[in-house]
């Protein structure tokens, strides 16, 4: 849904308080919905722990639904071309609030509840921000919502299934070391992935608003663009990488060392991955 978003008040940014508000609802929603399957699935796992407690449920829970809301108004922000906001929010203003809110907790709680605490109060910021985006809507298009996102959703369940079912494959089929040599490279990997996936983001409003207006020209300067920057920037960090990977292994442990030919294939394949992940996300 943020993808959508960010699409959405690309093309249209005048209704960006309009979309917005549509999928907050939706995510409440949803959250509504679905929340006997949330509750019992995290009743279940976190049963046979030693920090199960309703207290700790229900913090959880609320966790995460503060951080559904809190990528959405980071969308939003991207959306309108307002990147500055969500880094801002994001990496500066939510981590200078959790740091702060912890050691003051820590004062009177002096234990793990101190930090719980101190993330949700930093995730609230962004929820009390959101609040005031909402706009009244006459209308609320659930069926549109779900017809234009499932194909975003489907795309990050088969990410995810795959960088965890990869790791089941190599352990039925391989060894525990090849195991450990897929982590590493997907890990590093990442690295570059996570900067293609930004620089697309970021673009995706330009994009998104070009393609309504049917203008090919600046879809292919945008496309060409952010694929030069992905080169620039990823490009030295996996030649880096592979050059020194031998020498980065090490670090990790002598038995590491022997995996350099599988973790640098990944790498390369990571990197080819950063341009089509473009693709997806336009």
């Amino acid at each position: 849904m943020p993808t959508l978003l960010i699409r959405e008040t690309g093309k249209n940014p005048e209704k960006s308080k309009e979309f917005f508000t549509e999928l907050f609802n939706t995510y409440i929603l949803l959250d509504i919905i679905f929340f006997p399957i949330i509750f019992l699935t995290l009743k279940k796992s976190l049963q046979s722990t030693d920090i199960f407690n309703n207290f700790n449920l229900s913090i959880i829970i609320i966790s995460l639904l503060l951080t559904q809301i809190a990528n959405l108004l980071y969308a939003y922000y991207i959306g309108i071309k307002k990147q500055n906001y969500t880094s801002f929010l994001r990496d500066t203003l939510l981590r200078v609030i959790r740091v702060i809110s912890f050691f003051v907790l820590y004062i009177f709680l002096s234990n793990y509840i101190a930090y719980i605490l101190a993330a949700v109060i930093s995730l609230s910021v962004p929820f009390i921000i959101s609040l005031t985006k909402l706009k009244k809507i006459k209308s609320f298009r659930i069926k549109w919502i779900f017809g234009n996102s499932w194909q975003f959703y489907l795309i990050s369940i088969t990410y995810t299934l795959y960088n965890n079912f990869s790791k089941i494959l190599q352990k039925a089929y391989a060894t525990n070391e090849a195991v450990g040599y897929l982590s590493i490279g997907i890990t590093l990997g990442s690295i570059g992935a996570m900067l293609g996936s930004a620089l697309a983001s970021v673009t995706m409003p330009e994009f998104a608003q070009a393609w309504k207006e049917k203008n090919m020209e600046k879809i292919d300067y945008v496309f060409k663009e952010v694929s030069r920057w992905n080169s620039f920037i990823i490009l030295p960090l996996i030649i880096f990488l592979i050059t020194n990977l031998n020498r980065v292994l090490t670090f990790l442990g002598k038995d590491y060392s022997n995996g350099t030919i599988i973790v640098s294939l990944i790498l390369i394949s990571q990197f080819i991955n950063s341009f089509v992940d473009q693709m997806g996300h336009y």
